[in-house]
């Protein structure tokens, strides 16, 4: 997951002006990342971008497992130490995020 956060955040964003925001649709689980997540939020406030999180949880048998909470917890953590929201995506009305003008933000990219 953060791996391919890290990278549009140096690549894209990182030279754009003014501040920006993400938005990041995962399941916050880790499958292998070239990167860690102090990392990416490290890389994100470098370039002046907050991330909002959006969340889809798959469970197993309605129930939220250790892999899935930990995953929580960092999308959280992500969102938040970047100034941005963590938001789950299975009880959020999918135009909260078409707000306008959310905490500023004058471009998404």
């Amino acid at each position: 997951m953060r791996g391919w956060l890290t990278e549009p955040l140096v690549e894209k964003l990182g030279k754009e002006e003014g501040r920006k925001a993400l938005l990041m649709f995962s399941d916050g689980e880790d499958d292998s990342s070239s990167h860690d997540m102090m990392t990416a939020i490290e890389t994100a406030q470098g370039a002046n971008v907050v991330v909002y999180t959006v969340r889809y949880t798959e469970k197993a048998h309605s129930k939220l497992t250790a892999r899935n909470q930990y995953g929580i917890r960092v999308m959280e953590r992500i969102a938040k130490e970047t100034g941005g929201e963590a938001i789950d995506g299975e009880k959020t009305d999918s135009t909260y995020l078409l707000s306008p003008d959310r905490r500023g933000i004058t471009k998404l990219v």
